[in-house]
């Protein structure tokens, strides 16, 4: 999966997920079978979120998660 933003572009491989701050435009291109989960939050809801785009690890704990909440 690859995800486009004004501010830059990234590769995400597998166990990492990329976080995109509220109205940051971005466009999202799969290359072969891929599984996305989405996450919205509301603004302000967690105060220390980076005010920037970054790719993240995702620990099998927060895989879980993930899951059980979509």
């Amino acid at each position: 999966m690859r995800v486009r933003a004004k501010v830059g572009e990234w590769v995400v491989p597998t166990n990492r997920a990329v976080l995109i701050p509220a109205g940051v435009r971005h466009d999202i291109t799969m290359c072969g079978a891929v599984a996305m989960r989405t996450l919205y939050l509301e603004p302000g809801l967690v105060k220390d979120l980076p005010r920037t785009c970054r790719v993240v690890n995702v620990s099998p704990l927060l895989k879980e998660l993930i899951l059980c909440a979509c």
